[in-house]
């Protein structure tokens, strides 16, 4: 049996060209945000920077990060600033106003370990405005495409590559990660 290989890669021109309804849907999450000029925001997975570069049309002060070395290339290349940066292993300190994401969170398996490098990158204050897929999100296309590979015998993966959490788990991660300064809308 082959395995299939955990895809890491992504291509951004096949990104902007298929997926571009995924920041035109974060476009009210992004007034939720509110940006204001000469606010320093985290962009956390920021993608091709499509969102990223609306943020820094507010004349806020913009870094946008994301796993993926293409998705990073293709923000660089609208003249954002923007760094490869593992979303679990945020090393921030009190050095933003507000972190913004939007439809990346399922792709970082460790909730806890985002939810802490958030709150330690915010000043005191600060804000943290995101939405990412949440529990029972494309189930029943995962259910069918996991019976298509087995049904060609593909051996399944152990565990699925995204994390889509229940609202209260994901509520009591961020209260345990940021304990004071979370309030949940």
């Amino acid at each position: 049996m082959t395995t299939p290989q955990p895809v890491n890669r992504w291509d951004a021109g096949a990104y902007a060209a298929n997926a571009g309804f995924v920041p035109a849907l974060g476009a009210p999450v992004l007034a939720l945000l509110a940006p204001q000029p000469g606010e320093r925001i985290l962009d956390l997975g920021c993608g091709d920077g499509v969102l990223t570069e609306k943020l820094a049309a507010s004349g806020a002060d913009v870094l946008g990060v994301d796993f993926s070395p293409e998705m990073i290339a293709a923000a660089r290349a609208r003249g954002l600033v923007a760094d490869v940066k593992d979303g679990q292993a945020l090393d921030f300190e009190a050095q933003f106003d507000a972190v913004f994401t939007n439809a990346a969170l399922h792709w970082m398996m460790d909730h806890a370990a985002v939810a802490r490098g958030v709150f330690r990158a915010l000043k005191p204050g600060g804000r943290f405005v995101g939405e990412f897929g949440g529990f029972g999100n494309i189930a029943a296309l995962r259910t069918g495409i996991r019976a298509v590979l087995a049904l060609e015998g593909y051996e399944l993966p152990a565990r699925e590559a995204q994390n889509y959490a229940e609202p209260g788990v994901f509520t009591t991660i961020l209260a345990q990660a940021g304990s004071s300064m979370f309030r949940p809308n």
